[in-house]
């Protein structure tokens, strides 16, 4: 190696070492100064790692840098890793990612004051007739619609609205509205918490095209009297993209507080119950229910077995169909009827498909 070469590679070297240092000396400079994205200084600038933290640049050598243990704005920091936030009543950008068995787009956050949906404590493991008993925080977008005691579910979609069934709410939801209630953060329905909340409905909005005789368009919004206050056991689900495709045997998660036996002759259950499902063909359940009640605006969810162990029974509709992606939950369905030969009878049930109505969440969320 030439003298002249050696001197470079000297300089560089040494260069290297005086950014590093230069952004380790300015470390109370550069926590000051990443409230504003790419900020730059003399010798340094910051910049958002892809990861999610902010990190401190050398502005020649863009290859040395020092990464500040500090989310970037837009970020939030869950489990030590830092997540994208989601805006609280607007449909976020999207990004396109695949699956073994699907396809699909889904959400990209981008509010930086909203809380982060789809997220809980804990992952949960694919396992309501036939489920498992979930854990308390699991499902923090879950809540049981109440009238003496729990009848319907529902999910949390912001921090005003509630996302369900039509029919759980059209009998009611003019003349007797003061009666109901919604309770979030529930979990053991015979025992009161302080993680609990039981709150006013101001407004339910039921789809204008539902009917009890087709039971299409099988969807409704409850507005709730106040802010719902997010914490670890009260969180939003994620909404998907508006008509964005979901493929046969996707796995997907069912939870509610519904009937346990079989003949779907005993009462609630006591605790959340959740079981893992799949997606099935409309032809499954048009062979069942009939094409005039069937459309492309509903899915067909079965066991993944063809034996229906695992069922939505009464007590469970108005709750999600959920579906798990990059650890958040986005909630494409809304359960709607099913299993005329009983719980567990081996019929496939009928969800509402919430991809098909995100315009009209919305608009319905805009106006009032």
């Amino acid at each position: 190696m030439s003298t002249f070469t050696s001197l470079i590679v000297i300089c560089l070297f040494v260069c290297f070492i005086i950014d590093q240092q230069g952004c380790g000396a300015q470390k109370e400079e550069c926590t000051r100064l990443i409230r504003v994205t790419k900020r730059v200084s003399r010798t340094f600038y910051y910049s958002c790692g892809w990861r999610g933290f902010w990190q401190c640049r050398g502005k020649r050598y863009y290859n040395t840098y020092t990464t500040i243990k500090k989310c970037c704005d837009g970020y939030e920091k869950v489990n030590n890793r830092c997540v994208r936030k989601l805006p609280m009543t607007t449909t976020p950008r999207l990004r396109t990612t695949t699956h073994i068995g699907y396809s699909r787009n889904l959400t990209t956050p981008k509010s930086p004051s909203a809380p982060v949906c789809g997220i809980s404590m804990f992952d949960a493991k694919k396992l309501i007739v036939g489920g498992s008993t979930a854990t308390k925080g699991e499902y923090p977008w879950l809540v049981s619609l109440v009238f003496t005691s729990h009848f319907c579910g529902g999910m949390i979609i912001d921090n005003r609205w509630i996302l369900t069934a039509a029919h759980c709410v059209e009998f009611w939801k003019s003349i007797f509205r003061s009666f109901y209630h919604v309770r979030v953060g529930e979990y053991n329905r015979y025992a009161i918490d302080s993680k609990e909340v039981t709150m006013a409905i101001e407004k339910v909005i039921t789809h204008e095209n539902y009917s009890d005789l087709t039971v299409v368009d099988d969807i409704a919004l409850i507005k709730t009297s106040k802010s719902i206050v997010f914490n670890e056991f009260v969180k939003p689900i994620c909404l998907p993209r508006a008509k964005m495709r979901l493929s046969v045997n996707a796995d997907v998660e069912i939870a509610g507080w519904g009937v346990t036996d079989p003949d779907n002759s005993g009462q609630a259950s006591r605790l959340l119950i959740k079981a893992g499902m799949r997606l099935g063909d409309l032809s499954l359940c048009r062979k069942v229910y009939g094409s005039f009640r069937i459309t492309s605006r509903v899915l067909c969810v079965t066991d993944g077995h063809n034996d229906m162990i695992k069922a939505a029974c009464n007590g469970d509709s108005g709750g999600p169909l959920m579906l798990r992606e990059n650890g958040m939950m986005y909630g494409i369905g809304i359960t709607s009827y099913g299993a005329p030969s009983g719980c567990a009878g081996g019929d496939p049930v009928v969800y509402t498909d919430v991809t098909e109505y995100i315009d009209w969440i919305n608009d319905q969320r805009a106006k009032n």
